[in-house]
């Protein structure tokens, strides 16, 4: 039985389509699936695998958490992937830049050097 995530994934497909002018025909060619395939799809009516939907957003030109934007936190998983969406989105050459400062906030939270040691040891204060 399919819910509310599949509804909410379908209507955000759905609306998505339209923002870039496409028929249902068109994407279930791209996806190499029936046009009746799409109406479940965006009804939420059938079930989409990862794999469909990692497919259906490139299709769409968004992120696969595009599809899930909308839905409550505790239903679209933690903030955790919205920073990798986030991240993955940057052009390759602040990418470094970033991965940098992350692991350096995420160091000092845990108190411990960026190579791993205390803050002791590393010589740092804590």
């Amino acid at each position: 039985m399919v819910g509310y995530i599949e509804k909410h994934i379908g209507r955000r497909m759905a609306e998505r389509r339209k923002v870039l002018g496409l028929g249902q025909a068109v994407v279930a060619q791209c996806l190499g699936v029936s046009r009746q395939q799409i109406y479940k799809y965006e009804s939420g009516i059938r079930r989409l695998s990862a794999a469909e939907l990692v497919n259906i957003a490139r299709t769409l030109k968004v992120s696969v958490g595009y599809l899930f934007e909308g839905l409550p936190d505790s239903m679209a998983g933690d903030r955790r992937h919205a920073l990798i969406d986030a991240v993955s989105a940057l052009p390759e050459e602040l990418i470094d830049s970033h991965l940098a400062l992350v692991r350096v906030t995420a160091a000092r939270i845990q108190n411990v050097a960026f190579d791993g040691r205390p803050h002791a040891e590393a010589g740092g204060a804590a």
